[in-house]
């Protein structure tokens, strides 16, 4: 299963998903893909799909509560982020705590999140044919999946679990007021 969460908008680029979609599912037949999310190229993507040989392998949920994005994404085997630009995307961050191995478009601020090789896979935006690649690179070689997926996950945890910020930020508020009072 390849999946991405997002409004299905311009920004996020669903054409290239269904594109990659296609050339994925010629290497693996059994692959079948989702996309979690509504917006306003939700008509012309059910119709591109319609056309394709993908219909019977793909669903749009539409919009699900954010408390059923963790179910969803845990039947996720790859995360497929397509943006044509981004800041820090919060179902990317969501992804990496779910400790899936992402492929995304080297956009914005995602770089900072997916290291090459270390966090993640990254091709160039609007580049479906690379994107199917990075996909289909995981789904050859475990030992990187794995490796991306645990460091994706510790990445998530260390830098954007609220516990853990709030941890650091009391640490450094108790810093601040002892070195004031001392």
């Amino acid at each position: 299963m390849v999946g991405m969460v997002g409004r299905i908008v311009r920004q996020k680029d669903p054409e290239t998903f269904v594109r990659a979609a296609s050339m994925i599912s010629e290497k693996i037949p059994e692959a079948r893909f989702v996309w979690v999310g509504e917006g306003d190229l939700k008509q012309e993507i059910t119709v591109l799909l319609e056309k394709s040989k993908l219909k019977e392998k793909f669903v749009i949920t539409g919009q699900i509560p954010n408390e059923e994005v963790p179910q969803l994404l845990s039947a996720i085997d790859v995360f497929l982020f397509t943006s044509l630009f981004e800041g820090l995307p919060i179902s990317l961050i969501e992804a990496m705590s779910a400790a899936l191995p992402i492929v995304a478009a080297r956009v914005g601020g995602i770089p900072e999140l997916i290291v090459e090789g270390d966090t993640g896979l990254l091709f160039q935006r609007g580049n479906a044919k690379e994107a199917a690649e990075k996909v289909l690179e995981f789904f050859h070689n475990e030992t990187l999946r794995k490796q991306c997926s645990e460091n994706a996950r510790r990445r998530a945890e260390e830098q954007f679990s609220p516990a853990d910020r709030c941890s650091r930020n009391f640490g450094m508020l108790y810093q601040r007021l002892l070195q004031d009072h001392i």
